[in-house]
């Protein structure tokens, strides 16, 4: 059979974030992990909302160097949006629940950025009106 690893790529742990933005601990992510062109799927859910955009730099070089030639990217999170557009349902619980990196991250170019990484056929399917979205890319032969 097919051997399934859960590595983490990164840890993070947030004490109150909207309160206390001083406790945000990361670990694993500013470190190179042992992986090289091992893994045929790599995916990361809702994690890179919740990081600086350094952090979010380190790991996507963390993902991408794990990851086999013609390896599948899969990113899950939240969508490319205005948060003044979202209906008020979705709007208030995120100005509640959020820390300050999830409003940069949702106004970034995460296909472009990607792209940047060094990922090919980088797609984006929208959920929710385009509140959170599935990004599929994947890593190119060398």
């Amino acid at each position: 059979g097919r051997k399934l690893s859960t590595t983490p790529i990164v840890e993070a742990s947030m004490a109150t974030p909207k309160k206390d933005k001083e406790k945000l601990n990361l670990k694993g992510n500013d470190q190179p992990l042992p992986y090289d062109s091992q893994f045929s799927k790599v995916l990361i859910s809702f994690v890179l909302h919740g990081l600086p955009q350094p952090a979010r730099e380190k790991t996507l070089n963390n993902a991408y160097k794990a990851l086999a030639e013609e390896g599948k990217f899969y990113l899950l999170d939240y969508g490319e949006f205005e948060l003044s557009d979202l209906p008020l349902h979705l709007r208030i619980p995120f100005r509640v629940a959020e820390c300050e990196y999830a409003y940069d991250y949702i106004s970034r170019d995460w296909e472009e950025i990607l792209k940047q990484f060094g990922f090919e056929n980088v797609e984006s399917h929208k959920y929710l009106g385009g509140f959170t979205r599935l990004m599929t890319a994947k890593k190119p032969e060398i």
